[in-house]
C-alpha cells in the first residue's frame, strides 16, 4: 500500500512519455519507410514496436515475484521471503493471506 502512489506516479510518468515521444518517433518512421529511396518494408514501425514489447518481457521477467514482494511488505522474515511456504509459520503465513486479500482488494477496486 505504501508503494501504490509511487507506482501510480511512475505509470502516469511513462504514459505521458510515450503519449508525447511516440507518435512523433513513429510517424516519422512511418514515412520514412513509406519512402520508396528507404530500402526497409513498410511495416517497419510495427517491427519496431514489437522489439520493444520483447524488451519490456524480458524486463519483466527480472521483477520478484508476487510472494517475495507480499512476503516483504507484510514484514515477514528474510527466511520466509525465500518463497517456500512451508517455510513459514501460522503467523507469518496469516499476515501473508491478509496482505495478499488487500492486495487483491486493491486491484479489485481499481
Amino acid at each position: 500500500p505504501s508503494l501504490s502512489g509511487e507506482v501510480q506516479g511512475l505509470m502516469g510518468t511513462a504514459m505521458a512519455l510515450t503519449e508525447v515521444v511516440g507518435p512523433p518517433v513513429y510517424g516519422a518512421l512511418l514515412r520514412w519507410s513509406l519512402s520508396p529511396t528507404s530500402g526497409v518494408f513498410a511495416s517497419a514501425p510495427f517491427a519496431f514496436g514489437a522489439i520493444f514489447v520483447l524488451m519490456a518481457m524480458a524486463m519483466q521477467l527480472r521483477l520478484p515475484a508476487l510472494e517475495t514482494v507480499l512476503a516483504h511488505t507484510a514484514g515477514l522474515s528474510a527466511s520466509a521471503i525465500g518463497g517456500s511456504k512451508a517455510r513459514l509459520g501460522d503467523a507469518e503465513r496469516a499476515r501473508a493471506a491478509a496482505c495478499q486479500d488487500r492486495a487483491v482488494g486493491l486491484l479489485q477496486a481499481a
